[in-house]
């Protein structure tokens, strides 16, 4: 005989899952549950099944068995009641569960299917049921199902279990977290992902950024040497545009070899279909698309040449930035990168000038920038930097020229207005330069330089 919910009084809460999710949840396979979010709520919580298809007719087209029908299950109602037993941020503790993904993995348990589903619209987050739904709930009887036992059904619930993925796992809540966690926890979590892939480039990427979060200079000169290492086993040791070529050959190669499957994340919060079907379109499109890769190169050795120089270590800036150009000449921010460790690496004004140059050439062109506010951006980066390029190359009247057709634009930018005041002392003009100084000052009263400049004047 069917057992009864409990009845309680008040508002039960409702959670809103996609299928098939809801379902393994309501019969007790799915222990945790994603959320991008939290509460302090603990307790039963009723089950209801969103309008989201998508998830559930992929796995009908790929199921192995041909036991899974989108048919078979019901949606837009509630299905079934679970309790929340508690909440933990994504860790050790979730690498061998399949279906948990984070950032916050709510441990669901006593799961009950419904044995007649009660039709409602859900809604976002944790919300509460009426009187009457309540009562509904409470008073209905719950369906026996052992997935055990029944062959079907235990077949059925294995082709949802999705492969453990602790990397993906940490990466997600690294993502979703990194505005509000605190920093030494997303640095835990990111030594985790380093463990488990040391010969990746990516783990380190995210640990740089906890690195940088944390001012832990010797983390960062550390992980960028060890990325710069794994750099050289696809680069070599030569700097020949040729060698380098080759080596953007082989890392496409490779990248596409690696990446044949991708894991789906569990996204279970509740969306629309057209938001699934877009979601569906952008993984088939990421699939194998060398293009992706070839950025996903230009994108590791920018982060390179912007670590190295924020150190001052510029000589190993330039060295990626010199790979960066040949990879992608057409890069915008690589050729200005290039142009920047010439110029502070190498002190190479005029090939600097060059650089910078053509990077604004480029920008003559749409397809080498996103929208017009990036442009604006990319244009007024390497004006700034040729400006100051042409300073020290002693083209003054070429660099003042410069910073005043890029402070038309920008006449309160603290960088543009400290480069022209940096013009006006090596043109003499020291009163001129006080004058920019100041004003760049109390535009930013951080900026270093332009207190030693009214210290030297």
């Amino acid at each position: 005989m069917a057992k009864k919910g409990s009845k309680k009084p008040g508002g039960l809460r409702c959670l809103s899952i996609r299928q098939p999710w809801a379902w393994l949840v309501s019969i007790g396979a799915k222990s945790i549950e994603n959320r991008t979010w939290t509460t302090q709520y603990r307790g039963t919580i009723a089950i209801h099944a969103s309008t989201s298809k998508t998830m559930l007719s992929r796995a009908e087209r790929n199921s192995p068995s041909g036991f899974i029908k989108t048919g078979d299950f019901r949606f837009g109602a509630i299905i079934g009641v679970a309790d929340i037993e508690e909440i933990h941020v994504y860790g050790r503790e979730h690498e061998s569960l399949g279906h948990a993904s984070g950032p916050f993995c709510w441990k669901m348990t006593n799961g009950r299917l419904l044995k007649v589903p009660i039709p409602m619209m859900g809604k976002l987050s944790l919300f509460s049921l009426d009187e009457a739904t309540t009562k509904a709930v409470m008073d209905s009887e719950f369906e026996k199902v052992d997935f055990q036992s029944d062959q079907r059904l235990r077949t059925i619930v294995s082709e949802f279990e999705p492969n453990p993925d602790p990397y993906s796992g940490y990466c997600f809540a690294i993502d979703e977290l990194c505005e509000k966690a605190n920093p030494e926890e997303l640095l835990a979590m990111a030594n985790r992902m380093v463990e488990l892939r040391p010969n990746e480039l990516e783990p380190y990427n995210y640990r740089l950024a906890m690195a940088r979060k944390l001012d832990d200079e010797n983390l960062m000169k550390s992980d960028l040497d060890r990325m710069a290492e794994l750099l050289d086993k696809i680069f070599g040791n030569g700097e020949r545009d040729q060698e380098i070529l080759e080596a953007k050959d082989r890392w496409l190669c490779e990248a596409s070899q690696d990446n044949d499957v991708e894991a789906d994340h569990d996204s279970s919060e509740e969306s629309d279909e057209a938001e699934d079907q877009d979601q569906d379109q952008d993984e088939d499109q990421d699939q194998d698309d060398p293009e992706s890769w070839h950025a996903e190169l230009a994108f590791q050795l920018q982060l390179l040449i912007e670590n190295y120089s924020a150190l001052g270590i510029y000589e190993l800036a330039h060295r990626h930035a010199q790979r960066l150009a040949a990879v992608d000449p057409t890069n915008v921010e690589g050729r200005i990168w290039h142009g920047v460790t010439l110029m502070e690496g190498i002190q190479k004004y005029d090939q600097a000038i060059d650089e910078l140059q053509t990077s604004l050439k480029l920008l003559n062109d749409e397809k080498h920038y996103q929208n017009e506010e990036q442009k604006r951006e990319l244009q007024a980066i390497a004006l700034l930097e040729l400006a100051k390029a042409y300073r020290l190359s002693n083209a003054l009247p070429l660099a003042k020229e410069t910073i005043n057709g890029l402070l038309k634009e920008r006449p309160d930018g603290a960088f543009e207005l400290l480069e022209a005041a940096l013009i006006a002392e090596a043109m003499q003009d020291k009163q001129t330069a006080k004058q920019l100084a100041k004003k760049a000052l109390s535009l930013d009263d951080q900026l270093d330089a332009a207190s030693e400049l009214l210290k030297r004047l």
